[in-house]
């Protein structure tokens, strides 16, 4: 065991892997970032696995909440915090699936923005713990729409100030979407996506670690769904979905996207929800400057969904789109590339910040 913690150690502290265009050669000492994955965190399960661990214990950050009225009736928080001296724009984060304020990738991407001279506010989803789902409609790998309202909401609340978003797995992938949805028209200077399933349709969670992730997630989700099981009645009657079927019936994330998402949002199949949500469908008509920031090791946003052939590389400056780029690393799992145990810091911030303020600086 300790000659495989010291195997994968090492092969986890390599550079990472920088694919872009001439547009970032300016950016390349972003490869001199290496990752040093905690020796007890030495692959992406144990990487993935203390996100929950390091989330209970972190110092959680006060918010100021504001309550959002989507123009369905809907509604989220989106948590506020400033920084004390004067700012660089706006730093919008989205979490993941069920992720929200007091998960420790939000709390770390908040705390780096506060440092870096950014107001930081986390955009949750519809269905954040403490507030109800006043509408029937809920949330998806592909809900740009929600995003687009907060990003034209804070635009004109804040007219002065540049918009930058960092967005962490199903958070990552609206990004995406969205910035290829608006391409020109975007009111965000640039982003950043960490873990983002940008192929989703390749992504089969049973067969990774014995479906371990699989059911976490499906627990998380069920966990969610029974939070605001008082729906049931209404999504009975607007798309006849049970609630408490789903809750029954389903035992893996895909069978909650094919029972519940699906239904919703008109796809018919989580197979068919998987393509046509994947915002490897949209980020070749991206024209905000974006990085894609994955782990080879991920056990959830697999390295085979990653689409390489829409970057552009070194030897291949002229293909995929220059206005984005991919940072890979060998170890990081999802959602976690942790450096220590007791400080819980984490890599990804070293780059996503790096990329801001480069663009920052440029725009």
């Amino acid at each position: 065991m300790f000659i495989y913690m010291c195997y994968k150690y090492w092969h986890n502290s390599v550079h990472p892997s920088f694919y872009h265009s001439g547009k970032f050669l300016k950016l390349d000492k972003i490869t001199e970032m290496r990752f040093k994955p905690s020796f007890l965190l030495c692959n992406g399960f144990l990487q993935t696995c203390y996100i929950s661990i390091a989330s209970k214990f972190a110092k959680k950050l006060e918010f100021d909440k504001e309550v959002f009225k989507y123009s369905d009736g809907g509604q989220t928080y989106l948590d506020w915090k400033f920084p004390e001296n004067k700012t660089k724009g706006i730093c919008m984060i989205l979490p993941g699936l069920t992720g929200n304020c007091n998960d420790i990738y939000v709390i770390s991407a908040a705390k780096e923005a506060l440092k870096n001279g950014y107001i930081a506010v986390v955009c949750n989803h519809r269905g954040v713990p403490g507030l109800k789902i006043s509408s029937p409609k809920l949330y998806c790998a592909a809900s740009s729409w929600d995003l687009r309202e907060i990003v034209d909401y804070i635009h004109s609340k804040y007219p002065d100030e540049k918009l930058y978003c960092i967005g962490f797995s199903l958070g990552a992938n609206i990004i995406g979407k969205y910035l290829g949805e608006e391409k020109s028209e975007s009111k965000i200077t640039s982003a950043v996506c960490i873990n983002s399933p940008l192929q989703m349709f390749k992504i089969d969670l049973d067969s990774v670690y014995f479906g371990f992730f699989t059911r976490i997630l499906c627990n998380n989700v069920k966990r969610k769904i029974r939070e605001h099981i008082y729906l049931e009645d209404e999504l009975k009657k607007t798309h006849g979905v049970s609630m408490t079927e789903v809750l029954e019936k389903s035992k893996t994330l895909k069978e909650i996207d094919h029972n519940l998402t699906a239904k919703l949002f008109g796809y018919g199949s989580a197979d068919n929800y998987y393509l046509k949500a994947a915002s490897s469908n949209f980020i070749e008509s991206i024209e905000t400057p974006t990085l894609f920031i994955c782990a080879l090791d991920d056990p959830v946003s697999l390295k085979e969904c990653i689409p390489y052939s829409s970057f552009p590389s070194e030897h291949k400056r002229d293909d995929g789109n220059e206005h984005i780029a991919l940072l890979t690393t060998n170890g990081g799992g999802h959602c976690a590339h942790f450096t220590s145990v007791f400080s819980g810091s984490q890599w990804f911030n070293k780059p996503a910040f790096h990329f801001l303020e480069h663009t920052n600086k440029q725009d």
